[in-house]
């Protein structure tokens, strides 16, 4: 799990962060792509073509969902408040 301040891991399981890149950010790089993932995946059976609307695509969720969408050629409308 991630809610721990300790653990040890093999060294096959860690990605070294480059130094421009702070804690918080990096925190959350293997969050949101998984997230957006299972969006797309776990509800309904999306085809090349198909077009889905989501809230918030300036989030990091809504990022992740564009580029998922572009690389499974799935049209993505993002409205953004």
């Amino acid at each position: 799990g991630k809610w721990r301040s300790y653990g040890i891991v093999s060294i096959n399981d860690l990605i070294k962060i480059p130094s421009d890149i702070g804690v918080e950010s990096a925190a959350t790089l293997s969050v949101n792509p998984c997230t957006a993932y299972r969006l797309l995946k776990d509800f309904v059976t999306l085809e090349k073509g198909d077009t889905i609307i989501q809230n918030g695509g300036n989030s990091g969720v809504g990022q992740a969902v564009i580029q998922l969408g572009k690389l499974w050629n799935i049209n993505v409308v993002s409205i953004v408040r």
